[in-house]
């Protein structure tokens, strides 16, 4: 989609012109930055539907090697935020608003992990 078409659609909050796994993530993120002004939880919350679109299209594809690849995708994004979220002292509630539930990790060991320490993380 070029920028420009993408700008005007936020601005004229068209959401239903964007991909469907996009739409309520969209206005969701236009909400959040125009209330908080928080750009970091806009970011968050794009990426997550990001995530969920990578996972539903992995599990719609033939070939395994797609779905293996999808599923690792996200996983290995989970552990990504897991890390930076430990480092920088992040809460469990940005935890679950930034990572995608998959199927090779249980994220919520991961998140009291995190909260614990990179050692924690690690093992």
């Amino acid at each position: 989609m070029p920028v420009q078409e993408l700008l005007r659609i936020l601005k004229d909050r068209e959401y239903s012109a964007l991909p469907k796994n996009m739409q309520a993530a969209a206005e969701e993120a236009m909400e959040a930055l125009l209330h908080s002004g928080d750009g970091q939880l806009c970011d968050v919350i794009i990426d997550r539907a990001t995530m969920e679109a990578i996972l539903e299209a992995g599990k719609k594809a033939d070939d395994p090697v797609i779905r293996e690849y999808a599923e690792s995708n996200v996983a290995v994004t989970n552990i990504k935020i897991a890390v930076r979220a430990s480092k920088t002292g992040k809460s469990m509630e940005f935890m679950k608003r930034a990572m995608a539930p998959c199927e090779s990790l249980n994220i919520e060991k991961l998140m009291k992990a995190s909260l614990v320490g990179m050692d924690s993380i690690i093992e």
